[in-house]
């Protein structure tokens, strides 16, 4: 689980299996911008079963609420073979969830949670440039646009041009005026900087991270094995 401070993102349950076949395949509440495609459900169970929907090149997980409610997902994919990067992806379900601040949180969070365990340089996102929403997530989330891939998407009949967002991990975020070092307890190479008001007391445990937040979003975010 990582945990933010309105949702946290988790693994797939099997027992999640019934309700995420249903909101996967409600083709209306997709809204403009999602690629329509209906999922069979056996071919989810078998996603399932293989690898319960995480892997070094592919990983899903549920954006929920605080009662558990399940309210989007938000997944990473590797792009081509040779580049340190991995592509994001993220929706909410239910329009009625949506405008909340659920996706600029969990973006947030799978960004931190990536860029510090595992050996990636690079997240991208790739956004309609019609979809106003979910460029102001990748803003306040530090991406940068670098560009447009042209005629990249079909949907709704028409091939669409797509703007492409990124993030360096060598950039990262910028440092809180007032930080300290604090070593981790997991490796050397994960220490990082944090802001006095975040410090956690003495030495961290292995169990748990607590990273400092983007750009004028500074928060705690805690990783639970």
């Amino acid at each position: 689980m990582i945990k933010g401070k309105k949702i946290y993102l988790r693994l797939v349950r099997e027992d999640d299996l019934a309700v995420l076949h249903q909101l996967l395949n409600d083709v209306e509440a997709a809204g403009a911008f999602w690629p329509v495609s209906l999922v069979p459900e056996a071919t989810l169970r078998q996603r399932f079963q293989s690898n319960g929907m995480w892997s070094d090149e592919h990983g899903e997980l549920l954006i929920c609420a605080e009662d558990d409610r399940i309210l989007g997902e938000i997944m990473y994919f590797a792009t081509a073979r040779y580049m340190s990067e991995l592509e994001i992806a993220y929706r909410i379900f239910r329009p009625e969830d949506r405008g909340f601040g659920a996706t600029t949180e969990a973006l947030g969070l799978l960004t931190h949670f990536l860029f510090n365990f595992r050996e990636i340089n690079r997240l991208r996102l790739m956004i309609d440039p019609d979809n106003i929403g979910s460029r102001r997530v990748a803003e306040k989330c530090g991406y940068t646009l670098e560009g447009t891939t042209r005629g990249c998407v079909f949907h709704h009949a028409a091939f669409h041009d797509m703007n492409v967002y990124a993030i360096l991990k060598l950039a990262g975020p910028s440092p809180h005026p007032k930080t300290v070092r604090v070593r981790s307890s997991l490796s050397r190479s994960n220490m990082r900087r944090y802001s006095t008001k975040e410090r956690p007391q003495g030495t961290m445990s292995s169990s748990f991270m607590v990273f400092s937040g983007f750009p004028g979003h500074h928060q705690r975010v805690t990783w639970y094995r």
